[in-house]
């Protein structure tokens, strides 16, 4: 058989060939009504984590790239995880090009007010050009509190490196990543993290802080995708309290 025939249904014995559809296929990130299959123990686990804390946990789902871990973040944003949690989703490529912790924080400010949806939420009424923009991003944060006392806001924080990256080049200031740290205790925001193996093994201080070296299980690498079926990235978690 030659190498298009290959490729070709071929009539059998018994009947026209059927193509069937495979759904264990690498491509791009699934969301909304696509169909999505497996992964059921990573969904217990992050819901096993968020409902055994009463503050904020830090997780992160690192792997190589279309292992599936975006997918599993939109799975999350689309409600997989249950109406006690408030999933936002923050695309760090969409704020490649942000310079300052006030853009930074604003634009995040805008992406948890519309991902929450809720009309007491208005988005100028946060002004982060006016004071210190990680107080007004905490202000925020306490209003979703009020508003949610039952509700655990849930940010997902895709290709996480990024963050890292800014720190490095001075793009924006370590004390956000501080901030971030202790709004986990006094926000009891908990932040979901993706990106590649090697996101735990910054030489920013603050990052070292805020995400725990890979000897504590933040960093778990996921094997390379099968040909039939995306990789598995594999997650566990570490309580973070704040920084010291």
């Amino acid at each position: 058989m030659s190498e298009s025939d290959a490729d070709t249904p071929h009539e059998a014995s018994t009947g026209d060939f059927e193509r069937i559809f495979n759904p264990y296929v690498i491509g791009n990130p699934i969301r909304g009504g696509e169909p999505f299959f497996g992964r059921e123990d990573d969904f217990a686990f992050v819901a096993r984590r968020l409902e055994a804390e009463r503050s904020g946990i830090v997780l992160l789902f690192a792997g190589a790239r279309r292992s599936g871990k975006t997918s599993i973040m939109f799975q999350i944003l689309d409600g997989r995880l249950g109406d006690e949690i408030l999933p936002v989703f923050i695309d760090m490529q969409a704020l490649s090009g942000i310079d300052g912790d006030a853009q930074m924080l604003g634009r995040m400010a805008r992406s948890v007010i519309e991902g929450v949806g809720d009309e007491r939420l208005v988005v100028d009424y946060y002004d982060f050009d006016d004071g210190n923009p990680i107080l007004t991003f905490d202000r925020l944060l306490a209003d979703i509190n009020q508003i949610f006392p039952e509700k655990r806001l849930l940010l997902l924080v895709d290709e996480a490196e990024l963050l890292r990256d800014k720190v490095s080049r001075n793009e924006i200031s370590p004390a956000l990543l501080t901030f971030m740290a202790s709004a986990l205790e006094s926000r009891k925001v908990s932040f979901f993290f993706t990106g590649s193996p090697g996101l735990a093994d910054a030489d920013v201080p603050e990052c070292q802080k805020y995400c725990p070296r890979p000897k504590e299980s933040c960093q778990i690498p996921a094997a390379e995708p099968p040909a039939t079926s995306p990789a598995r990235p594999r997650a566990r978690s570490r309580r973070t309290t704040g920084v010291s």
